[in-house]
């Protein structure tokens, strides 16, 4: 697990970077596609973003799932890293149970179900 708590470890692009990611996920309550976060900072291609979401992913700030869109997550200096890419696959895995579950349950007692 890689500790990012130095702020004077980002450049002000970086810092940009991660607040209007924070910023677009806390507004509309949901990650932003690339296109979204440039509109918000100083940088002129997706291909310049990649690099950088590349440099704050290696730093800790920022983890996507490849070839996933929408699915960034960031980290401001001075909160807690990242759990564990073992422990978030057991969450995920946890919830999608759960919802299938949860909506096999509602169908049998709807009688809709076999």
């Amino acid at each position: 697990m890689i500790d990012a708590e130095r702020p004077g470890d980002l450049t002000p692009v970086q810092r940009e970077i991660l607040v209007a990611i924070r910023s677009h996920m806390r507004d509309r309550g949901r990650p932003p596609s690339m296109r979204e976060v440039l509109e918000n900072v100083d940088l002129d291609s997706t291909g310049a973003l990649s690099y950088q979401y590349g440099k704050l992913a290696a730093k800790g700030y920022l983890r996507r799932e490849a070839g996933r869109p929408r699915t960034v997550e960031v980290r401001l200096p001075g909160e807690p890293a990242f759990p564990s890419e073992a422990g978030d696959l057991g969450t995920r895995l946890a919830r999608l149970r759960e919802s299938f579950l949860g909506r096999r349950v509602a169908t049998v007692r709807s009688g809709k179900g076999s």
